[in-house]
């Protein structure tokens, strides 16, 4: 399951089960970030992500 976000012309995906955060530049992916599962909540209920 990933959820995908596009917010102020950057991509972002966000794998729940393992709690990684994606930034996506360019077509590939950057910063690749572990959050905890607070701000993984926080996240998925302050922005309209898309179910993949």
């Amino acid at each position: 399951m990933v959820y995908e976000l596009t917010h102020q012309n950057q991509r972002f995906l966000l794998f729940p089960r393992h709690r990684i955060l994606h930034a996506v530049v360019e077509g590939s992916i950057r910063n690749v970030t572990v959050i905890s599962e607070d701000m993984m909540y926080t996240l998925l209920n302050r922005y309209e992500w898309v179910l993949k």
